[in-house]
């Protein structure tokens, strides 16, 4: 008789892993509580000790993904080039993320896990916003963009990550760029960056989609 399987961290880690790969497969919908505990083999018990119910093991895997994220982008140390550093959160940071954890990136960015309201999660979410605001602010900072474009530089910048990794994850990049996917990563970052530069909107006032800058 084997010794009884303790729900401790190791346990916790192994229910996350098969739960990103049901998902990975079937979607959200494709996690039970039964068959999770099946794959891992153990009891539904266990699923209940360390996640309490399925919305707390989703929550868990929010968590896990925004962790893996800003540990990727925080492992890219900033220099005394601003734009660099921040060009370098995409290609580096975000990009080492999504290929290296694409089932937890599909699971909270694209479906409808980004709106768990889990404060927890609502805070981590935030602090990753916030890892890539400074280095855009760094670059307000530095003149290479006007500082009331933070804000829309930021969600851009981000918003473009996530359809570049989507797209090589796709099989489709690289592109009529070149053989290696990095630099239509660099080229597609840098541009929306430096496209911003001595941009100008009235003072107080939103920056209309009519208005956004088109490159140069």
């Amino acid at each position: 008789m084997g010794r009884p399987r303790l729900h401790d961290a190791e346990t916790r880690t192994e229910l996350l892993r098969a739960a990103e790969a049901l998902v990975a497969k079937g979607g959200p919908d494709a996690v039970s509580v039964r068959g999770l505990a099946a794959k891992v083999g153990t009891t539904t018990r266990a699923i209940y000790s360390v996640f309490r119910d399925k919305d707390g093991l989703f929550r868990a895997l929010i968590h896990e993904s925004f962790s893996k994220l800003l540990s990727a982008v925080n492992a890219v140390q900033l220099t005394d080039d601003p734009l660099e550093d921040l060009i370098r959160a995409g290609t580096e940071g975000f990009r080492r993320y999504a290929l290296g954890y694409p089932n937890l990136m599909r699971f909270v960015f694209e479906g409808p896990a980004l709106r768990d309201p889990a404060p927890e999660n609502q805070a981590i979410a935030l602090e990753a916003l916030q890892v890539l605001r400074l280095r855009v602010e760094r670059c307000a900072a530095a003149g290479i963009i006007p500082a009331e474009a933070v804000d829309t530089v930021t969600t851009a910048f981000h918003g473009l990550c996530l359809g570049l990794a989507s797209t090589e994850r796709g099989g489709c990049l690289p592109m009529p760029m070149g053989k290696q996917p990095e630099p239509v990563w660099d080229a597609a970052l840098r541009a929306l960056v430096t496209g911003f530069a001595g941009a100008k909107r009235p003072a107080g006032k939103p920056w209309p989609r009519s208005e956004w800058p088109t490159g140069r």
